[in-house]
Parts: structure tokens; sequence; C-alpha cells
């Protein structure tokens, strides 16, 4: 069930009556108070709103008891011999929490009484930096998801994209307030497994499309399985209360079984996920006994059920999902996985795996599995320094059976001299301290290239651009940061491919249990997005740049945007440049801070003082040209040469603008009028002119009379010293011109030799380097 406010303008809502219902368009609504409790998928929970009752329906009663119990053997088994198949995967996974540093080694198992028992948290600051820089990246303020056109661009279809990504981003941001840390926790895990999983479905508890994280020790697949597509058979192992067994019951997603009154929280036999959290939480599991959790297999595989097989007149297996309690072995639910109008019977895909480091079989490896050994040898090295420093500042040793007191009795407190029955030769004597050693310089050198080595694999370091200071050219920077950030952006490139597919796997949902028109509320504004929407057309892609991974590298590249824009201001927009940065270094609501000015129409004498002040002027369609023009030519005739070659560039172009609104109104008069507005075209956001009025408007004019638009040479104002300050500002402008660019090239030469210098330093040193590891 979905709560929302009822809207007034619903008129089904308003014929109701409180605690009242009404079905209509295959959507449910029951007045409750002032509120709507809407249903947009009355009756039998279905796998998929797309398919008939009859196709999404549970087929568990189509198969007898005997028959069901052999199901339900089969599954288990499968399951058993997976589990079994990966026991030693699951083996290094039990190492987690004693690898990040959160549990220390149990007491029993020191050397002797006394040793220290820490963990250097090697693997725990690289999972924690890497989880810090994902989640900004993955998830940011403004929403995960963004869309793309797909095909030939059109307004109705850039409208549609709007409004998919609203509405998605709604549902992540708003509807479903546990997709952020379903995120979070997965981002955490994944380096450390290597594999997390989602899982993204409709859920008739909540009546919304919800993306669940799934650790990988509950993501159980066949020794022989590559991938999720390819795979027989892979299982979700879930763990389900009393209370979540019977809404589902009721629901009808299951069908209703007597549940065995277990011991509290059933355990798998082969693998207790409860480990990790009692061991990070130090809890013990103490439940009360209304606490029952039953284990669920919910199975997605090839059968070949044979009530299908003659309906559809097929001989090989057919996808389904089956689902099964293990402690009673009673089969659930038992689904078929295809769409029903699909001739292939292909396999749907609910779950998308995520992978940290691509593994060389299904399971991707993780920082586990890759320095696992590197950050137990680190907390080894740093447990033998701390035993050593222990020893060598708390001597102990033996005493002879002469001495005439009891070991243990007297104890050397600093500052205090004790009397002993005792000479100082028997007290010699007596004695015996072995010759313990302070801990020693090579072990604290092992042990720094010890996590020297583990942070260069992990990317873990503080400093993203490498060992070079960063106060060389910004071309520099940005290759310095990309090489130190090549492995985060393999990482990051796998994460926004799998994000693209959770998102498709939600939009598939959105199209399948979506009404018609569903309207939802966003922040300031009422909004509505149709079922139609996500047809297909519009692409769900992340809003994350797969080839950026840090904030560092973005905000070099706006700079080497804004650096560019600075030498050659001709060939940028200074308004996109300067929104690009501003959005690049994450500045809230940055459209507020700029001024988008619009063009201020004056008096011509006002335009003159403001290009003699260096302001900005327009001309406008409709001004009388011929005065305005006069009135600068008059302006220019008054100034020296000083004034003339600072405001010469400004007023040369704003008479240039004059003489063309000049000659269009010219020729817009011979035309009677049929020329169209010249501001529809040629900017970023107009339209362009059809090609049947471009031809109309070109033969039409040049039918015309040759139109004097320009004063003649030698007629500018009758002053002739005017005509060679024009020429002479027109030279200077193109010498200008070809100087800057030649500064750019030279600009670009010079980027390009100094980022090879940087790169063949970056070489030597490394070839110095390894050249004394050799020698040492």
């Amino acid at each position: 069930m979905a709560v929302h406010d009822a809207p007034r303008s619903n008129e089904m809502y308003q014929d109701l009556e409180p605690d009242m219902e009404a079905t209509s368009g295959g959507v449910k609504v029951t007045r409750r108070g002032n509120r709507a409790v809407v249903d947009f998928n009355p009756g039998a929970a279905r796998v998929s709103a797309g398919d008939s009752d009859e196709h999404s329906a549970n087929l568990v009663d189509e198969l007898d008891e005997r028959e069901q119990m052999d199901l339900a053997n089969k599954l288990i088994e499968w399951v058993d011999t997976d589990l079994e198949a990966r026991k030693d995967w699951e083996q290094r996974m039990d190492q987690a929490m004693e690898l990040m540093g959160i549990n220390n080694i149990p007491l029993e198992d020191l050397p002797f009484d006394g040793a220290s028992n820490v963990t250097f948290p090697m693997i725990g600051k690289a999972v924690i930096n890497f989880q810090a820089r994902a989640i900004e990246e993955i998830f940011p303020s403004e929403g995960p998801v963004k869309t793309k056109v797909v095909g030939a661009y059109t307004m109705e279809k850039q409208e549609q994209a709007e409004r998919v990504k609203n509405h998605m981003n709604y549902q992540i941001l708003d509807q479903d307030r546990s997709y952020f840390w379903e995120t979070d926790q997965m981002l955490f895990y994944l380096p450390l497994g290597g594999s997390a999983f989602k899982k993204s479905y409709y859920d008739p508890l909540s009546a919304m499309t919800v993306s669940k994280f799934i650790k990988s020790p509950d993501f159980i697949v066949p020794y022989i399985a590559t991938d999720l597509y390819s795979a027989p058979r892979y299982t979700h192992r879930m763990f389900r209360n009393k209370g979540e067994m019977q809404k589902l019951f009721e629901s009808g997603f299951y069908k209703e079984i007597e549940l065995l009154p277990t011991t509290p929280y059933a355990k798998d036999s082969l693998f207790d996920d409860t480990s990790y959290r009692d061991q990070s939480d130090d809890r013990n599991a103490e439940m009360h006994t209304d606490d029952h959790v039953y284990s669920l297999y919910e199975c997605h595989c090839d059968y070949d059920f044979s009530f299908d097989q003659k309906k559809y007149n097929r001989k090989a297996p057919m996808p389904y999902i089956v689902t099964v309690e293990r402690d009673t072995r009673k089969v659930l639910s038992i689904r078929r996985n295809w769409k029903e109008n699909d001739p292939l019977f292909a396999k749907r895909l609910w779950f998308t795996h995520y992978r940290y480091l691509p593994g060389l079989g299904f399971y991707g490896f993780g920082l586990l599995h890759l320095i696992g050994s590197l950050a137990e040898s680190a907390s080894g090295a740093i447990r033998a320094m701390l035993d050593g420093a222990a020893f060598s500042n708390l001597q102990g040793g033996y005493v002879s059976n002469d001495a005439k007191f009891q070991p243990g009795d007297e104890h050397i407190q600093p500052g205090v001299w004790k009397e002993v029955n005792m000479s100082a030769d028997e007290l010699r004597n007596a004695f015996f301290t072995p010759p313990f050693k302070e801990p020693s310089s090579a072990l604290a050198q092992l042990f720094n290239m010890l996590v020297e080595a583990g942070e260069a694999f992990s990317s873990s370091t503080e400093v993203m651009t490498g060992e070079a200071a960063n106060t060389g050219p910004v071309g520099t920077t940005m290759a310095l940061i990309e090489q130190g950030n090549k492995p985060f952006s393999a990482i990051h490139r796998r994460l926004h491919m799998s994000a693209a597919e959770e998102f498709a796997l939600r939009a598939e949902i959105n199209y399948e249990f979506l009404p018609d028109q569903y309207p939802y509320e966003i922040e300031n504004s009422e909004t509505v997005v149709m079922k139609q929407d996500y047809d297909g057309r519009i692409d769900v892609i992340p809003v994350s740049d797969p080839n950026i991974f840090s904030s560092a590298q973005r905000i070099a590249q706006a700079q080497a945007i804004v650096q560019r824009s600075m030498e050659a201001p001709s060939l940028y927009n200074a308004m996109k440049v300067e929104e690009r940065f501003l959005k690049a270094i994450r500045i809230p609501d940055f459209e507020e801070l700029l001024s988008h000015n619009r063009p201020v129409r004056v008096d011509a004498v006002t335009e003159n003082m403001r290009m003699l002040q260096g302001q900005a002027v327009n001309a406008f369609i409709e001004q009388d040209h011929d005065a305005h023009i006069q009135v600068h030519i008059n302006f220019l005739n008054g100034l020296n040469e000083d004034a003339l070659e600072v405001m010469g560039p400004a007023m040369q172009a704003h008479m240039a603008e004059h003489y063309s609104y000049k000659y269009y109104n010219e020729i817009n008069r011979q035309l009677d009028g049929q020329l169209p507005d010249p501001s529809m075209y040629g900017t970023e956001e107009g339209q362009e002119l059809p090609p049947e009025f471009d031809q109309m408007i070109a033969q039409a004019a040049a039918q015309l009379p040759q139109i004097q638009i320009m004063p003649e040479e030698g007629s500018m104002g009758g002053d002739p010293e005017m005509e060679q300050v024009a020429r002479e500002q027109e030279r200077k402008d193109f010498e200008s011109m070809r100087e800057q660019e030649r500064k750019d090239q030279e600009f670009l030469a010079d980027q390009e030799r100094k980022d090879l210098e940087a790169v063949s330093k970056d070489q030597r040193d490394e070839q110095l380097a390894m050249n004394k590891e050799a020698r040492e």
C-alpha cells in the first residue's frame, strides 16, 4: 500500500466517505480521514504487473505434497552443494573483522601471556577512504539518476526525460528512505568482500519499488557460474521474522504454511550470518523466544515443470523463481520468471552485481583477498615491536632460590630505596636478566615498507597527485591526478556500469507497476509521471562521471577550462565556463549567484557614456539606427587617439549591430514584413529555420535592388580622418588576433613539453628507486 495526501481535485476521492473504498483503472483508493490509501496493485501479488494474473500466479499448488517435498529437498541440496564449493572463500571472509581492526585476536591464541594482540587497520583505512569517495560520487545530493534521450532529439522526448529523472530521484530520495543507507552500507562492504549485490523489485508490503543490499555470503551460486546471465541457478538466502512471514502469507505472495517453533534466530548449518554482527557490535546472541527468524532460499533457476512444458510445448527447462523455507522444507512459491509474451522465454534478472575488482570466477576480488596477507604481516610487525618494547622497558628474568625473600614480594618503585636482607654481591648473584634488546630498526623499516606497499596498492594515501609538488601548470597537475587515480577510476567505472544496470531494472519495474498517471509532490511543486514515460525511449543512467573519481580531479578539470577560456576568450562562453566551475566545486544553488543580465534599452548619448566607461550596450531592432549611428560618429570625432584606442573595438561592434538591424529593417520593408524575427534563430535555445523558408527568403531578397547600408569610403560623417582611424583599428584587431593565436600555440607546445618532462622525471625517479632497492 502507498499512502499519499489525497489531491483535492481527485473526483474519485471526493466521492468517498471516510473508510470507504473505490477501484478505477486497476487502482484501489481507500479514504482514511483526510488522507487516501492508494493500492496500485490490488489483489494477489505479482512478479510483474504487466503479466496476467494467470501468468504471475503462485504455481505451488500445481504440485502434490510429495512433489513439493522432492522439490524442496532438491533446492536445499543445491544450496548445500554450492555452499560447500565456496567453503574456502567463506573462511577468508571470516577474517574480515580481525583485519579491519574491529576484533582483536583472542587471548588464548596469543604466543604468551601479556603478548600484544593489536591489529594495524591497513584495510580499515583503505575501506573508509574508498567509501567516503565513492558515496560522494555515486550519491550526490540532487539524486543519483539522470536521463538521456535515445534516438532523435525532440522537445517531447526531452520533457519525458525530465519527468523520468525527477520521478526516479523522488523515489530514491523521498519515497524509499532506506535506499541511501542500503547504498552506503554496500559501498562499505564492497571493498572488503569484492562483490556485493542489489536486488531491485516491487515490494508488496510497502507497495513501492525498492533496491536492497545483499552481502555476497547471502548470494549463493554454483561452482560453474561465471555471471548472472549464464548461471543455471543462483540463490538469495533471506532471513525473515515471524511477523514478516505472516504479512507475506496474508498478501498472497507466499503460500501459507505452519511455521516451526524453532529456537530464536534460526542459523544456517553451513554458514552463520550473525557472526559478523556479533563480533563488530560486541553482542551475544541472546534473544526472546518470540524473536523467531526463518531461513528462506529464493532460488532463480531453470527447471522442467511438466505442467508448463505441456502448456508451452517445450522440452528445455524454463526459468522460475522457487522459494523454500529451510527448517520446514516447505515450498512457499513457484513463479514464472519470464515475460508473458516473450517467445524466447528469457530469464528475467532482478539482481545487480557490483564488483570492486574482477575476480577469476563469479565473485570479485576485494582488499581482503589481495592485501590481506600484507595487513596480517603489518599487524605481526607492530606486535613484535610492542612486545620488544615491553620486554626492554619492563625487564624480567630469573631469581635464585637462595634469595632471602620470595619472588614477587618486592617491586621497584621510582624514587624509592628499599632495604633487603641481602648484600650487594648476593643481590647481584641472585638475579639474572636475559639480554633483552629494544625493537630493531630493521623491524620498523619492514613495518613502514609493508604499510607503504598496502597503501600504494589500495591508493589510500591522502595526496592524490603523486610525489610531485602541486605548483606546475594545470595540465601537469591533471596528468598527475589521472596517473594516481587510475585504480580508482577503473573501480568507479565498474560502479557506474552496475548502477546503470540497477537503474534500468528500476525503470522497467516502474513501467510494469505504475498507474497510467502517478501524481507526487516534490519540493515547492506538485508533479506527475506517466506509466508510458518508461517506454524505453529514455535511457536512465547514473549522475556520476565514470572518468572522474575525486573532487580534486573534477576541480582540476574545471580550472583547466577556466585557464583556457582566459587564454582564448573568443572561443568560450564565459557564463557556461563559470557555471561549470561553480558546479565542480559543489556550490549549492549557484544559479542564484550568477547575474543573467538582459539587454537594457538606453538612448544614444547614454550608450556613448557606457562604452567610454567599458560597459556593455545593445542595439534594438526597432531603433532609429541612422540617428544612433550619427550620434556615435559625432562622439568619435571629439575623442583623442588614446580614447579611440580604448573604446574603438566596442564602438565598432555596437555600430555594426546598428548597421545589421538597419539592413534587416530595409529588407523586411521591401518584402512587406515577411522576414522572421532574427532573435528566434542563432541562439543556443533558439530553433532552426526550416529549409523551405530559407530558400524562399533567399530567392526573394536576391530580386531586390542593391541597398546602401554603410557610408561610402570618404563619406563617414564627412571626416576622412575617421575612416583612417577605423581602418587602423581594424588592422590592430587583426594583428591582435594573430598574436593571440601565436600565444595559444606556444602555450600548447610548452604545456606538452612540461607534461613530457614530468612523466620522464617520474620514470627516472622510479628507475633510481628500483636501482637503490636492488643495491640494498
